[in-house]
């Protein structure tokens, strides 16, 4: 008769610490549900974490993570609509005399924390956690050194910004790819000195590691004076850059607003021919540039467009129609107007 092996005691207490794990595990897959579909307060978040920090299982750090994931993500019509500040309040609760009942964060807890201190505008906390994830020793990566570049341009500190790209990163181990330069170069944009940003795209092209791409040339497109960004446009080619939807509907506006209508024609009939289907954005964004130059013949064109592809117009199209309708100026396209 075979013997049968009876479980030790090691392995039963292995078993339950694994049966523990999982149920610490489960206990924040409904809150981060519910989070994401907008039913869980703030009240709700501390609650639970009065449970979790009661319990003796230490909280797993990759289910933690994808809860703070959702707060920090939470948009601005969820019940937690402050869920960046949320999670790092959350966090702070967590880190204070929690000891081993919370498992060590990781770099993507960091960078999560990074991302929801850039959201609220808290410049001095996105630091000081950069700071504490370097003396843990985990290091940092490209997504770290992102929430801290473009919390550095939020705050209008772009010189501050361009030395860690240029310098501190690549000495602390971490080389910037195309995001890391496109963050410093739509923050100069955004800071109206459209020709360090230049610059910085020219030190991007002479380079082989990284390379400008489409979201290089959309930023700085939409900055610079139209015939630079005609040529920009232009030289997509060079690096073999196809142009997105929101390349051609920032050439279009450029194009429109200068006056240049013939020349916005051709762009768009270019880009039908290389196969980039235009979208209800752009569509209702060239209808309405044209409605408020007084080009019906060429908005009504747009609005058809708008018309075969079964899109909706957008709210700001829908009042100039309106405005149009009510001085007898327009009334072709009527019929897309919702009932």
């Amino acid at each position: 008769m075979p013997r049968v092996r009876l479980p030790s005691a090691s392995s039963s207490t292995s078993s339950s610490t694994e049966t523990s794990l999982r149920a610490a595990n489960a206990a924040l897959v409904a809150p981060t549900e519910r989070v994401s579909s907008g039913t869980f307060s703030p009240a709700d978040a501390h609650h639970l974490f009065d449970e979790l920090l009661r319990q003796a299982t230490p909280v797993l750090v990759r289910p933690l993570d994808g809860f703070l994931a959702a707060l920090a993500r939470a948009p601005p019509s969820h019940a937690c609509s402050d869920g960046p500040a949320l999670a790092i309040d959350l966090f702070g609760r967590m880190s204070r005399g929690a000891g081993p009942r919370v498992l060590p964060p990781t770099k993507y807890t960091y960078n999560i924390l990074m991302d929801c201190c850039r959201r609220v505008r808290r410049l001095d906390l996105t630091l000081a956690i950069f700071g504490r994830l370097f003396r843990t020793g985990i290091g940092a990566n490209v997504v770290t050194f992102s929430s801290v570049l473009r919390s550095l341009c939020d705050a209008k500190r772009t010189e501050e910004a361009m030395d860690v790209l240029l310098h501190r990163m690549r000495k602390l181990g971490c080389i910037p790819n195309a995001i890391s330069y496109n963050i410093l170069l739509k923050g100069f944009c955004d800071d109206r000195r459209s020709q360090i940003a230049l610059e910085i795209l020219r030190m991007m092209a002479k380079g082989d590691a990284c390379l400008p791409n489409v979201v290089t040339y959309n930023t700085v497109i939409y900055a610079r004076r139209i015939e630079e960004a005609k040529d920009f446009f232009a030289t997509m080619s060079t690096y073999e850059l196809v142009p997105s939807v929101v390349t051609y509907n920032v050439m279009l506006t450029n194009l429109i607003k200068e006056g240049l209508l013939t020349e916005a024609d051709d762009v768009f009939t270019s880009m039908e021919k290389t196969g980039c289907a235009p979208d209800s954005r752009l569509l209702n964004n060239v209808a309405r540039l044209f409605l408020e130059k007084g080009e019906i013949i060429r908005a009504g064109y747009y609005l058809s467009k708008i018309d075969e592809k079964n899109f909706s117009l957008e709210a700001s199209t829908v009042e100039l129609l309106i405005s149009l309708f009510s001085r007898g100026i327009y009334q072709k396209h009527i019929n897309l107007l919702p009932e």
